[in-house]
């Protein structure tokens, strides 16, 4: 039978924490890192553990209308962030790497850091307005950051995004900014696609051979 309509998130949400870097195998997290991730996550609200379990992904160089500007008073707590004035969120994209394109930019936040992942192929007016830099060419990314505000309505948007969650998570999160096929620093931004099949020990499966692994344990079961 069906789950409920509660539970039914509830296998996405069990796959995504067996590959935490709280649990997961592998050797390329380091002890200090797990060591805090369990200690936050031992000590965060039931809201900010949903979504360092599952991270909430957002395409940036395509934001729709109204997403990044104040929401409607009664806007959902799905829909909008913030707390002395609540912003619009971007939908929410899948946790997998079929969501990306090389000509995007896309951000990850799960409650402790955001990762913000930029595709080779980005047009330079999105680099220019994101991140002051005609291309991505030579450049040293641990020299660049998120604008402040250059006067583009782009910038403007992810900036007011950005402060809305940090101040829905009273926190200063930590931005890491990633270029497509950087090797040393892809991995920071891949760990967290958990729909994917990955390489560390016991997460070699994708979502959907997670499901179909289940339906097989639990058939006859009821």
């Amino acid at each position: 039978p069906a789950l409920p309509a509660a539970l039914q998130l509830l296998p996405l949400y069990t796959m995504a924490l067996q590959k935490s870097i709280v649990f997961r195998g592998g050797t390329d997290i380091r002890p200090d890192d797990r060591a805090f991730a369990m200690m936050r996550l031992n000590t965060m609200p039931s809201e900010e553990s949903r979504y360092f379990i599952y991270p909430r992904m957002f395409a940036l160089h395509n934001l729709p209308d109204g997403a990044g500007l104040p929401a409607a008073e009664d806007a959902p707590d799905e829909q909008a962030v913030g707390k002395s004035m609540r912003v619009t969120l971007p939908p929410m994209q899948n946790l997998s790497a079929d969501r990306l394109q090389s000509d995007g930019v896309f951000m990850l936040e799960n409650s402790l850091e955001c990762v913000v992942w930029i595709g080779r192929a980005t047009s330079p007016q999105v680099l220019q307005a994101l991140f002051g830099i005609p291309s991505l060419d030579e450049v040293d990314f641990n020299t660049v950051a998120l604008l402040e505000q250059n006067g583009s309505d782009l910038a403007a948007r992810v900036r007011r995004l950005v402060t809305a969650l940090e101040e829905e998570r009273n926190v200063s999160l930590q931005i890491h900014l990633v270029r497509e096929g950087d090797q040393n620093a892809e991995p920071r931004f891949f760990r967290y696609l958990v729909e994917d099949r990955a390489a560390f020990n016991g997460g070699s499966y994708s979502y959907h051979e997670y499901m179909s692994q289940i339906n097989r344990s639990t058939k006859g079961m009821y």
